[in-house]
């Protein structure tokens, strides 16, 4: 398939080009041409992709997402990964990490779904892993029986009924062999993720030699914070600028406050926006259910019925990257990346994903203003 998209915007890492012509073949970019240096006979062969004006960018990467619309991937049935996954593709977002506390029943549909529906690897590169390694008081959404004190041979059995896919795990620095952990995590090419956490910012002074191949798990929430007199986790990412961190954009989980601070003092290219989305995400407001417990989803969020414990977001990537422009000012290319290039270098898949270079996968997604799919080009 030759195509070319013509009178759009086209989001760079670092800049938007206006009115460039973008051309593909055989799935990959080829060519990105300045407006005005080809006549239009030089295309026949091409078929016309008119954006009309709207942004094109590559596919989104949800890196912390436990469920979206009616789908709780704790709970759906194998089948339901490929309906799932249409229903981000209709949003933009083309590459997704399910996110689970640990359970291995939470895990068999998705372990099952990618053995047996194998197109669900181009969208599933793997799963994310909150806990079991955690602090109990700061658990959030996260069930007790779903928590484990260190144990190594829990996490052998992890990684082992794993099979590679297994790619961040997150464990609280301030739990017994903590530094163990995390080396032994980073040796088996997964991403040690610190969060669910009650550490001091002196705690961890034993990992800061590891601090570029750290995440922060959803950094400031459930974690001790930033104070003028003892600092907790939300500090690391201030001292250690080359560590990786998520934050929630949806003004929700995190203030309008909060947010500007973080996008103006700390490190954009480690910055990774994420939803961290759960049932009803991108769908209607209402009552559901994640990992077997009533939820209510509304304008404050998803939240457990019975406690009112706030679960997780309503909202997905797209509506994220708009809210950060509105409360930060930052410029379109920036907030892209945030939700693209970062996460997939985090991931290591930036060789074919995250970013429109040519040579790269035509990976691609047309918006509009306000970040609602025009067309969604993945494999075509």
């Amino acid at each position: 398939m030759k195509y070319l998209i013509k009178n759009g915007n086209i989001v760079l890492e670092n800049k938007t080009l206006q009115n460039h012509l973008l051309l593909v073949n055989n799935h990959i970019i080829i060519d990105i041409i300045e407006p005005g240096l080809t006549t239009p006979s030089a295309f026949d062969s091409y078929e016309i992709i008119d954006a009309a004006g709207g942004y094109i960018t590559p596919g989104l990467i949800e890196m912390h997402i436990h469920g979206c619309g009616p789908y709780d991937f704790a709970s759906i049935p194998s089948d339901f990964f490929e309906k799932a996954e249409a229903f981000l593709h209709e949003r933009g977002i083309n590459t997704f990490l399910p996110t689970f506390q640990y359970n291995p029943k939470y895990l068999k549909n998705l372990l099952y779904a990618l053995g047996t529906q194998k197109a669900l690897k181009n969208s599933i590169h793997g799963y994310y892993l909150e806990g079991p390694f955690i602090n109990k008081d700061k658990r959030g959404g996260i069930l007790e029986e779903n928590i484990s004190s260190a144990d190594f041979k829990l996490l052998d059995e992890i990684i082992l009924n794993s099979h590679g896919l297994l790619k961040i795990m997150t464990i609280a620095p301030e739990i017994k062999d903590a530094e163990f952990i995390v080396r032994y995590l980073i040796d088996n090419n997964i991403v040690p993720a610190l969060g669910h956490s009650s550490c001091t910012i002196a705690d961890i002074k034993t990992l800061e030699k590891y601090s570029s191949k750290l995440n922060i798990t959803h950094l400031y929430n459930a974690m001790s914070g930033i104070s003028h007199k003892q600092s907790g986790l939300a500090m690391f990412p201030f001292l250690y600028k080359d560590s990786f961190f998520e934050l929630n954009g949806d003004s929700i989980h995190l203030s309008d406050e909060i947010i500007k601070m973080s996008y103006e003092h700390l490190n954009h290219d480690k910055l990774i926006l994420i939803s961290d989305a759960v049932i009803s995400a991108g769908g209607d407001f209402g009552e559901g259910g994640y990992c077997g417990i009533p939820v209510v989803s509304d304008d404050t969020g998803v939240r457990y019925k019975e406690n009112g414990t706030l679960i997780g977001s309503n909202k997905l990537l797209p509506e994220i990257i708009v809210n950060f422009m509105r409360v930060t000012g930052a410029p379109v290319y920036e907030a892209v990346k945030f939700a693209t290039i970062n996460p997939a270098r985090l991931l290591g898949l930036d060789s074919s994903l995250g970013s429109i270079k040519i040579g790269k996968a035509s990976d691609l997604v047309i918006f509009d203003g306000d970040f609602r799919v025009k067309r969604n080009l993945k494999g075509y």
